[in-house]
């Protein structure tokens, strides 16, 4: 006889395989059973590319090494959340709530990060090459070699960030918090 805790194991560990709409219901279904099957599946690389996650409560959720390219994350709360190496190219994720969120070496080249909340998140060599960051509170953010080139980073809070050997090139700073 299986046990119930075997077979949700079993459950989760059968979604190696599937495609971006059912990993999205996964999601949608919690941090809890997603971060579950993430720690099962350790070979996984799930795949939400252009997935609609407006407004998901998503804080810690385990997402690192995830294709989120395009994917619209608006007003999605991601605090504290595991976004190492995550793709996020034309991602949207406008006045999304990143706080304290690791996105080391994350991929967020061409991104909409308007009004996004990055306080104290860890940006460390993250691509941030022409993204838009308008408005956006990077107050104590780790931006450490970020690449930043071409970035709108008009009006954005960056005191106490720290941008140690962040490529600030063609970067907009106009009105920025400093």
């Amino acid at each position: 006889m299986i046990s119930f805790k075997n077979l949700i194991a079993v459950l989760l560990l059968l979604y190696v395989t599937i495609g971006c709409s059912q990993q999205v219901a996964l999601l949608k279904s919690g941090v809890a059973n997603w971060n579950t099957w993430r720690e099962e599946s350790k070979t996984a690389y799930p795949d939400l590319a252009g997935a609609n996650l407006i407004g998901a409560i998503l804080t810690r959720a385990n997402l690192s090494g995830t294709n989120l390219a395009r994917a619209r994350l608006t007003n999605a709360i991601l605090d504290g959340a595991d976004l190492r190496r995550a793709i996020l190219t034309g991602a949207h994720l406008e006045n999304a709530d990143l706080d304290s969120a690791d996105l080391f070496k994350a991929d967020l080249r061409k991104a909409n990060l308007s009004g996004i909340n990055l306080e104290v998140a860890n940006l460390e060599r993250a691509n941030l090459s022409s993204a838009n960051l308008a408005g956006a509170d990077l107050r104590g953010a780790n931006l450490v070699s970020a690449d930043l080139r071409r970035t709108n980073l008009l009006d954005a809070d960056l005191r106490k960030a720290d941008l140690r050997g962040a490529n600030l090139d063609g970067a907009d700073l106009r009105g920025a918090k400093r």
